[in-house]
């Protein structure tokens, strides 16, 4: 007797003890949550230092929780939503997501506005974009229920991010600015350049260059006001591309030169990488393909540290190795280009990007689009080999895909190669007739646009490399893009 109420009282100080623990490594989540993104127009002192705190106490929640999985269920759910932030910032997932998941299964109550913010945030993520917008639309009935302004703002905003991802722009545009005037009403400085941001992407996507720059400079301008530097690298990385798309090379090698300082700065692996194959992809530009191909390689090594090295080396062996497709696929398409140019292309790896490309994009709900960049840069690869008959069979395929969806830049760009193919294959007047007739009206319309954009951007290219040339010691030549969508 003596023995078990001595093992008793043990287990109940064991129990006060684990109880205080959780306290305290709750109370550190949501103090920093308060520091860096409740805040108004003033000043975030040690931004970088919180962070890097704050992943500390990750690891010890992460750890807590899966250690013990069954004991911690009543811990889950404020747990969850300390670390909302956290994961939002840093990329650093993880297992929140199915604890999410587990959360809604087990009873959502009046917490519905959080909760599916949160797990459709992770599913955009995860590239589960149509279940991803169905639970932003409960986010936001849910919101409006429960009269949370805030997560009503932030499942605008999770809607947003993930229409624009789908393409459907015009509902994306919507959602933001419902966000983004919301943000800009209560103050936050944070969401206002995180809204602004997502903005930009939007833009960019829509080939709307200058606004999307304006939306990145805005981005920039906000959080580098209240000393937020942990994002500067992101907003930076984002800038760099939005000046690669139009032929700003100067402009853009300065960027990515800034946000990869702010990323190793604070230590925002994710973005680091991301900036590296921005990188890449401008060294690509400028036809220098051999040290292209090393910064990718690096691109992607550091991007595997990002998801999984930090973590292996703490005690993440219950962590989720987290798949951003999207972007794995746009480095994994470039890195093919570049394998494929130059005095020396090696082939054989140009075809093996291409195919972990098509796989990444499979994993997208909306893949058409950018499993059509890959079919593009696969036809090119066999023109560059010159297997012609391979050739002209996948510019036909991809010639169909564009009629089919109706994309003009898709028809235009399989017409005027396979033009070309005919030409060096010194076709006969039959076969060229038969090519005419196979384009119809759409084909021939999009090849006539397709070479008018082509001369357009030539000119805009030479302009964009004597700007260039006048500033360093190498004059380099620009070359034509890979189709990264």
């Amino acid at each position: 007797m003596k023995n078990n109420s001595q093992n008793n009282k043990y287990q109940d100080l064991w129990r006060i003890c684990e109880s205080d623990l959780y306290q305290h490594w709750l109370g550190k989540a949501q103090n920093f949550n308060q520091q860096l993104f409740e805040g108004d127009n003033n000043e975030v002192e040690n931004v970088t230092d919180i962070i890097e705190d704050f992943r500390e106490v990750f690891n010890k929640i992460n750890n807590d929780i899966n250690m013990n999985s069954d004991a911690n269920l009543n811990k889950r759910r404020n747990y969850c939503k300390a670390l909302l932030n956290y994961c939002e910032v840093t990329q650093d997932w993880r297992d929140l997501g199915n604890w999410i998941k587990a959360e809604i299964q087990n009873f959502v109550g009046n917490d519905g506005a959080w909760l599916y913010f949160g797990l459709g945030r992770y599913l955009e993520e995860t590239g589960e974009l149509k279940e991803s917008l169905d639970y932003h639309q409960k986010g936001i009935e849910a919101s409006k229920e429960t009269d949370n302004k805030n997560f009503l703002a932030l499942n605008h905003l999770g809607a947003g991010i993930t229409l624009q991802r789908s393409e459907q722009y015009q509902q994306a545009e919507w959602h933001l600015n419902q966000a983004l005037a919301f943000f800009e009403a209560e103050n936050n400085s944070y969401q206002q350049a995180n809204t602004l941001l997502n903005l930009g992407s939007l833009y960019d996507r829509d080939s709307r260059p200058q606004k999307s720059i304006n939306c990145y400079q805005k981005s920039f301008l906000i959080l580098k006001k209240i000393n937020y530097h942990f994002d500067l690298g992101r907003i930076l990385y984002s800038l760099g591309i939005a000046y690669l798309r139009i032929n700003e090379i100067n402009k853009a090698e300065k960027t990515f030169s800034e946000a990869k300082s702010f990323c190793q700065e604070t230590e925002n692996l994710y973005f680091l990488a991301l900036t590296i194959y921005g990188i890449g992809w401008l060294e690509y530009l400028q036809g220098n393909y051999t040290r292209s191909r090393q910064t990718l390689e690096s691109a992607i090594a550091h991007l595997k540290q990002a998801k999984n090295s930090e973590f292996e080396k703490k005690e993440s062996k219950y962590a989720i190795q987290l798949s951003f497709p999207e972007i794995e696929g746009n480095i994994f398409l470039v890195a093919a280009a570049a394998y494929s140019k130059g005095d020396n292309p090696d082939f054989e790896d140009a075809n093996k990007y291409l195919d972990l490309a098509e796989n990444s994009y499979n994993q997208l709900d909306y893949p058409e689009d950018k499993l059509n960049n890959v079919l593009s840069n696969r036809a090119r690869l066999y023109k560059y080999k010159k297997e012609w008959d391979k050739a002209t069979i996948t510019f036909w395929q991809l010639l169909d895909r564009g009629k089919k969806r109706s994309s003009a830049n898709t028809v235009s760009d399989a017409a005027i190669h396979l033009i070309w193919i005919y030409y060096q294959r010194s076709a006969s007047i039959i076969e060229w007739i038969k090519l005419i007739r196979k384009l119809g009206l759409i084909g021939i319309l999009g090849l006539v646009q397709g070479l008018f954009n082509r001369a357009k951007r030539y000119f805009e290219v030479n302009i964009a490399k004597l700007a260039y040339s006048s500033e360093t010691v190498s004059k380099r030549n620009i070359k034509s893009r890979p189709r990264v969508g």
